[in-house]
C-alpha cells in the first residue's frame, strides 16, 4: 500500500469539530486527551491575517522525531500504511515524544501513565476504509489518500503549522487569496477548543522537578568522581551509593510507569534519553565497584569518568530539541560546563573555573537581556553574584581547592540556573507558531500602514 497520509482543503474545513468528535466515537480514546484538535487562525479576526480553520492530528511523519526520541521503543511505523504507532505496554510515560513532536500529537493518558495519539485508524485502513475522521468530515476538507511518496514536494504549510524536519504526511490546499473562510456558525462564534496542549505537555519547573534533582546531583557526582580520578579528594562510597541512586530513584517519579523505568536502554541507537540513561549506569555501577575495591584514579575510575562525561554529554542534547523558545545547547546550566566548573573548583584550579564562569556569564546574559522584570533580576543576582562572583573573588590564592563555604555558594548559583533551564523549557506547537504566525502578519500589517 506504501505510506499513507491525510488530505485537508483549507479552502472547505469550517472549524465544525466533527472530524474531532467522529476520532472519538471510534476510538478508546481516553478522557481529557484529543487525538485531533480543530484549531481557527486569527479567531480575533485582526486585519492584516488571513482567517482560516483546520484540523490536525499525528501527521504519521515520514522521518517522526517521536519514533526516533522514544528511549522505550515504543513506537513503531507500520510498513504498509506508513502509520505511526505506540505500544501502551511498552511505553514508560517519559513524555519525550510530546517534548520533540511539533505537532503535540502524543498526550499522556494520566490513568494509565502512558502516552496515546492518532493511530490513523489502521485497523479501518487495513479494511480498505478512510480514518473515522475523514469519513465524518462534512466537507469533504479533510480526507485520506493511500499514496503518498517520500519524494512528494512539501506541502504549503498554513499558518500555525510548524515546518519541521520531520516530513508530515500530509498534503495541504492553501486557501484561495481574496476569498473568505468558509464558516457554518456566525464570524463570531467559536468552534469547541479542546485544552489538547494544556493536558498533554506539562512542562516548566513544576512538572519537571525530578529531572532537576537528578541532573542536577549527576553533574555534582560526575564533577567529585572526576576530582578524585585527577588526584584530588574522591567521594566516600557511601556518599557516592547514596547520592546516585536517591538521584535516579528521584528521577523515575518523572515517569507515568515508574517501575518500566528499565526500559529507558531501548532506544540506545536513535535516543538521547537512552544514551543519558546506560552511560549514567555505566559510569554509577563502575565508579561504585571501582571506589569500593581500588581507587578512582585507577583504570576503572578513569573508565567510570569516561562514562559519566558521556552521560552529561548526552544529558544536554536531550534537551536539544529544535524550536525551543530559548536555546538549550549552548545554554549556561548545561551539565556538561557544571561539571567543567565543579572539576575546577574541587581541584584548584582557579584559572580554568574563572575561564569557564566567563563562558557561563555571556550564556546567561545572553538569555537573560530577553527576560527583564524585578523577579528576573533578583534571581539573576543570585545567580551571578552568589554563585560566581562571590566564590571566584574570595577564592584563597595558592591552587587550593575552593573552602566548603564557598564551594555552598558555587552549587547554590548552578542549582538556580538548572532551575531557570526548565522554568523556561518551551516547546514548540502549532499553538505556540500560530500565535508567532499572527504577531508577525498583524505587526507586517501595521507597519505598511504607517510607511
Amino acid at each position: 500500500m506504501g505510506q499513507a497520509c491525510f488530505t485537508l482543503d483549507l479552502n472547505r474545513c469550517t472549524g465544525c469539530s466533527a472530524c474531532r468528535l467522529a476520532c472519538e466515537i471510534a476510538n478508546p480514546v481516553s478522557a481529557g486527551v484529543h487525538w485531533r484538535s480543530v484549531t481557527t487562525f486569527n479567531q480575533p479576526r485582526w486585519s492584516g491575517a488571513t482567517v482560516l480553520h483546520w484540523a490536525l492530528s499525528c501527521n504519521h511523519c515520514l522521518a517522526p522525531s517521536c519514533l526516533a526520541g522514544c528511549p522505550a521503543g515504543a513506537y513503531d511505523k507500520d510498513a504498509a500504511t506508513g502509520a505511526v504507532t505506540i505500544d501502551g505496554d511498552t511505553c514508560i510515560g517519559c513524555r519525550y515524544c510530546s517534548w520533540v513532536c511539533p505537532y503535540a500529537a502524543p498526550q499522556l493518558d494520566r490513568a494509565s501513565g502512558t502516552m496515546e495519539k492518532c493511530t490513523f485508524c489502521l485497523d479501518r485502513q487495513r479494511r480498505g476504509e478512510a480514518p473515522a475522521c475523514a469519513s465524518a468530515c462534512p466537507t469533504g476538507a479533510l480526507g485520506s489518500s493511500r499514496e503518498f511518496s517520500p519524494a512528494e514536494p512539501p506541502a504549503p504549510w498554513p499558518p500555525g503549522f510548524p515546518d519541521t524536519l520531520t516530513r508530515p504526511a500530509i498534503r495541504v490546499t492553501p486557501r484561495r487569496r481574496g476569498t473568505a473562510p468558509p464558516e457554518m456558525t456566525a464570524a463570531s462564534r467559536e468552534a469547541p477548543q479542546p485544552a489538547v496542549e494544556r493536558a498533554s505537555l506539562r512542562h516548566g519547573l513544576a512538572a519537571e522537578w525530578p529531572l532537576l534533582v537528578f541532573t542536577f546531583i549527576a553533574a555534582a557526582l560526575v564533577a567529585w568522581f572526576t576530582a578524585g580520578a585527577l588526584g584530588g579528594t574522591p567521594p566516600p562510597a557511601p556518599w557516592f551509593l547514596g547520592l546516585g541512586i536517591g538521584a535516579m530513584a528521584i528521577s523515575a517519579l518523572h515517569l507515568g510507569r515508574p517501575l518500566r523505568a528499565w526500559r529507558a536502554a531501548a532506544g540506545l541507537r536513535s535516543s538521547w534519553v537512552s544514551r543519558e540513561i546506560v552511560a549514567f549506569s555505566c559510569f554509577f555501577g563502575i565508579g561504585a565497584a571501582s571506589l569500593i575495591t581500588v581507587t578512582a584514579n585507577a583504570p576503572p575510575g578513569w573508565i567510570a569518568t569516561a562514562c559519566g562525561v558521556a552521560a552529561l554529554v548526552a544529558m544536554d542534547m536531550v534537551y536539544r530539541v529544535r524550536g525551543q523558545g530559548v536555546a538549550t545547547v549552548p545554554h549556561s546550566a548545561m551539565a556538561t560546563l557544571t561539571w567543567a566548573l565543579l572539576v575546577a573548583a574541587l581541584g584548584g584550579a582557579a584559572g580554568l573555573a574563572t575561564l569557564v564562569a566567563i563562558v557561563k556569564v555571556v550564556l546567561y546574559q545572553r538569555r537573560k537581556m530577553r527576560r527583564l522584570g524585578v523577579r528576573s533580576w533578583l534571581v539573576s543576582a543570585v545567580r551571578l553574584i552568589v554563585g560566581l562572583l562571590v566564590p571566584l573573588a574570595a577564592w584563597p590564592q595558592g591552587g587550593a581547592p575552593l573552602p566548603a563555604p564557598l564551594l555552598v555558594c558555587l552549587l547554590v548559583g548552578e542549582l538556580v540556573d538548572r532551575a531557570e533551564l526548565y522554568a523556561e523549557l518551551s516547546f514548540l506547537t502549532p499553538r505556540r507558531q500560530a500565535a508567532g504566525d499572527l504577531a508577525v502578519a498583524t505587526a507586517t500589517a501595521q507597519a505598511g500602514r504607517t510607511s
